[in-house]
């Protein structure tokens, strides 16, 4: 005859076990689908903001220059004032979830023109297949608005080193005709720190300039707190809303605006 606790014994341990794997599998899923769907997208989302920030940091100290190294960025880690002084994530959470093309080359990217619905380009990539928590901050956006400011920001300034050059009469300068009229004052083009916003051939690629623009007319133009007093530098495309890059500051027609008011 069977001893019925032996038995009860068996069923409870058989019992135990199936929901001890039941649980380990519960709680693996519930570990993959959270760092795929939860924890994993926002961590690649902070860490891109991260990333981003380093880029254009490095942007500003290399002259525009594309980083080509992790070591490059590592110079440029923490930031001030990204979050109230603190940072996004750690350096070594932004590597293990971003990798970037370190062949890159910031002319090239400058000049891309953008398409609706998706980043201008992908030289920095998700390293885990899974989506963003917020897309809208995907950091090759970032990087494209400062390469696009850093290049309308050189283009201003070789214009108004020009101006100087050549003031022309009754109190107008000169407007330059073409963009060899500029490249000469390409050197004399420069931050308050001594270095230039980005190479000639970066500024040239990705903007225009309307060399029939007339100073004695545009000075004439009225300010707008939110749109350039006038259009005579500029994308020679329209950005898709998503990434449009704002006036304001940094604009380029801004800086121009603000030297021909000097001279009157």
């Amino acid at each position: 005859m069977k001893n019925p606790k032996r038995r009860r014994f068996q069923f409870s341990l058989r019992t135990l076990l199936l929901s001890v794997a039941a649980c380990a599998l519960v709680i693996g899923l519930g570990k993959f689908l959270s760092e795929k769907y939860l924890f994993g997208p926002l961590r690649d989302s902070r860490a891109g903001i991260q990333l981003a920030a380093m880029i254009n940091a490095c942007l500003d100290a290399r002259d525009g220059a594309w980083p080509r190294s992790w070591d490059d960025l590592r110079d440029h880690y923490r930031i001030d004032g990204i979050v109230r002084g603190g940072d996004y994530c750690t350096f070594e959470e932004v590597r293990d979830c971003w990798v970037v093309d370190f062949d890159a080359d910031s002319a090239e990217l400058a000049a891309v023109k953008p398409v609706a619905g998706q980043p201008p380009f992908a030289v920095l990539r998700q390293r885990h297949d899974r989506p963003m928590a917020y897309p809208q901050l995907d950091p090759n956006i970032r990087v494209f608005w400062r390469l696009r400011r850093q290049a309308g920001m050189q283009v201003a300034a070789m214009i108004i080193e020009y101006m100087k050059a050549n003031p022309g009469k009754d109190s107008f300068p000169k407007w330059p005709r073409n963009w060899e009229d500029l490249r000469r004052y390409y050197p004399a083009a420069l931050k308050e720190d001594g270095g230039h916003y980005c190479s000639y051939q970066q500024a040239r690629g990705c903007m225009a300039v309307d060399f029939d623009a007339d100073p004695a007319q545009l000075v004439r133009a009225r300010p707008d707190p939110v749109r350039p007093p006038f259009r005579v530098v500029y994308a020679p495309y329209d950005y898709p809303k998503a990434i449009e890059v704002k006036a304001g500051r940094w604009d380029p027609n801004q800086w121009i605006f603000e030297y021909l008011l000097t001279r009157q």
